[in-house]
């Protein structure tokens, strides 16, 4: 997994014009990937907000934007067999942190191995203290 930290507003026009070309938001579906879009300002406390993109091939990226608090960043990917409708049901990977901290944009990258005719889905979520917030999902990344 590789960790950027972006800062400025030149970072969130770059964000911005990824999540463009990555895909288009919208709410976890059995699409064909991309990213989910920002939670809206106002869903989290601080104007924490959260995107989560997941893609055909295995890849993902997770884009936190955290300006004035401290707070615990986590993700999972999930995955479900194509003809199954629904939520995901099954963890690819484990519950696991992706950073501590604050700033203008955390963006995190990592990938996992994909089956054919799978679906694929990652959550972010973080943890502010003792309370947890979220999740945000991805569009579903089907191999």
């Amino acid at each position: 997994m590789k960790t950027r930290r972006i800062m400025g507003l030149g970072a969130a026009a770059m964000v911005a014009a990824a999540s463009l070309s990555m895909g288009t938001a919208g709410t976890a579906s059995a699409a064909n990937g991309g990213c989910r879009g920002w939670t809206d300002p106002g869903t989290y406390p601080e104007s924490i907000q959260l995107n989560a993109c997941m893609f055909p091939n295995g890849q993902w990226t997770a884009v936190v934007r955290t300006p004035e608090t401290d707070i615990q960043m986590w993700y999972q990917v999930m995955d479900k067999p194509a003809w199954q409708s629904g939520e995901p049901t099954y963890a690819v990977t484990p519950p696991t942190v992706l950073a501590t901290g604050r700033g203008d944009f955390f963006v995190f990258d990592g990938s996992v191995p994909v089956a054919t005719s799978h679906c694929y889905y990652l959550r972010v979520w973080f943890v502010d203290g003792s309370r947890t917030y979220g999740y945000a999902e991805s569009p579903g990344a089907c191999a």
